[in-house]
């Protein structure tokens, strides 16, 4: 029991001296609850803190929202009125893009002003929101090169490829049309490879492939030499020929006054006496 006693004694000291270490830390750094105003050494008191927040938070922030809030009122009812009718006419515009009839009502361009913005709907007839209209148009730049300048007038009509005015389809007729390119390409792409497989038969057959085959180029070149070596022939023998030709006409002429001769002393031509014969 008296060493049990003499632990709680140390416990208690123990103890004494963490709550007055505390207890001084508290009344040393104690809170300024008052409303006191900063000094040069000492902050402000807690209450002038939170007036001051308070004053803040109120006067800047709450309050001239609160105003702008209160001031709008009436232009936000307005825009909000609008919101059903817009809704509604999107969703009809919408819905025409995708799967509507082109024929019946084509596909509209929205205008725009000068800040990029829809025009309306102050100035549109119903049932339309915004102004739109159709063909389509494009405005070009003053400067091309500048992308700051400004448009120049009056807009161009867009054009397909086929020189007419531009009209656009349905979402729906393009998803199927992709459809059908998409199923068509292992075709196209069957279509690619066996043009290309013949293209290199082709090629093979210009270059000799394999080695020991005499490619049509080849060949090419072997007519050339032998051209060569019959216009080299043909200039060659044509001298000969001349000289030849020449020849023969003085021995057809010697021929003639020979049968000339037969035929005065009475005999027979040489040609007919071999027709004799």
């Amino acid at each position: 029991m008296a060493r049990l006693g003499k632990i709680l004694v140390f416990v208690h000291t123990g103890l004494s001296l963490c709550l007055a270490a505390w207890a001084l830390a508290l009344w040393t750094n104690r809170i300024d609850w008052t409303d006191r105003k900063a000094s040069a050494d000492k902050p402000a008191g807690l209450l002038a803190q939170r007036r001051a927040e308070y004053e803040r938070t109120a006067t800047s922030a709450v309050r001239p929202a609160d105003l702008r809030v209160r001031t709008n009122h009436q232009l936000l009812v307005f825009h909000e009125a609008w919101r059903p009718a817009e809704k509604a006419w999107f969703e009809q515009e919408l819905a025409h893009l995708r799967t509507g009839d082109v024929s019946k009502k084509p596909i509209r361009q929205v205008i725009r002003g000068p800040d990029g913005f829809p025009i309306g709907p102050e100035t549109v007839t119903p049932p339309d929101l915004v102004q739109m209209q159709w063909p389509f148009t494009y405005k070009e730049r003053m400067d091309p090169k500048d992308p700051k300048s400004p448009f120049a007038e009056p807009a161009k009509p867009r054009k397909d490829r086929a020189g007419k005015d531009l009209a656009l389809n349905t979402f729906s007729y393009y998803r199927t049309e992709i459809d059908g390119v998409l199923k068509d390409q292992d075709k196209a792409a069957k279509r690619i490879e066996d043009a290309a497989k013949k293209e290199k038969e082709y090629t093979d057959d210009l270059k000799g492939v394999p080695p020991e085959k005499k490619g049509r180029h080849a060949e090419l070149r072997d007519e050339y030499v032998k051209l060569a070596m019959i216009e080299a022939e043909y200039n060659e023998l044509r001298p000969q020929w001349l000289n030849n030709k020449v020849e023969l006409q003085n021995l057809e002429e010697l021929r003639d006054r020979l049968n000339e001769r037969i035929l005065q002393l009475g005999g027979k031509p040489a040609g007919e006496r071999r027709a004799g014969n």
